[in-house]
Order: C-alpha cells, then sequence, then structure tokens
C-alpha cells in the first residue's frame, strides 16, 4: 500500500494533486458529497459562534480564544468551497 502511495507521488512529480487523478467520477461524486456534509456541519458550528460573537474585547484571554475559533471556521469553510470547486471542475473532465 504505501508502495503504491509512493509510486502515485513519484509518478505525479511535484504536484500532489496530480496523485489523485486516477479517481473515477463515481469516487469524485462521493468525494464531493462527504465534502459537502463536512461543510453544512461546519458551517452550523460557525452560524452558532457567530451568534454569541461579540468581537474581540482586549485583554480577554476567552474573547480571544472566541475570535480565532471563528477565524479558523471562516479559514475551513473557505478552504472548503475551494476544494468543492476543484473536485466539481475535474468533473466536468
Amino acid at each position: 500500500m504505501v508502495e503504491q502511495c509512493l509510486h502515485k507521488a513519484t509518478v505525479a512529480g511535484s504536484n500532489p494533486a496530480a496523485a489523485t487523478m486516477d479517481l473515477t467520477k463515481d469516487q469524485i461524486r462521493t468525494k464531493i458529497e462527504e465534502l459537502k456534509r463536512k461543510k453544512a456541519e461546519k458551517e452550523e458550528k460557525y452560524k452558532h459562534k457567530m451568534r454569541f460573537y461579540r468581537g474581540v474585547i482586549h485583554e480577554s484571554a476567552a474573547s480571544e480564544l472566541k475570535h480565532q475559533e471563528v477565524k479558523v471556521l471562516e479559514s475551513y469553510l473557505t478552504s472548503i468551497d475551494k476544494e468543492i470547486g476543484m473536485w466539481e471542475e475535474r468533473l466536468k473532465r
């Protein structure tokens, strides 16, 4: 198994995304559905956090932690959107 992964990585060169080019359309659809499910879960968590978010109150560690959690969730949602877009583009090929 490890040898196969290493072989794919060396065949793909420096582009790790190229190592997954041999996925079937059904596998890609499954991947997109899984990502959309994860996105929906994180969006619910994000909405909950934003309901109680009041910005950063300086000199408050709890406030700064809440701010960091919100920013991490925003970044996660952005990256999932990009990955879904990449997979949908690959599905069109």
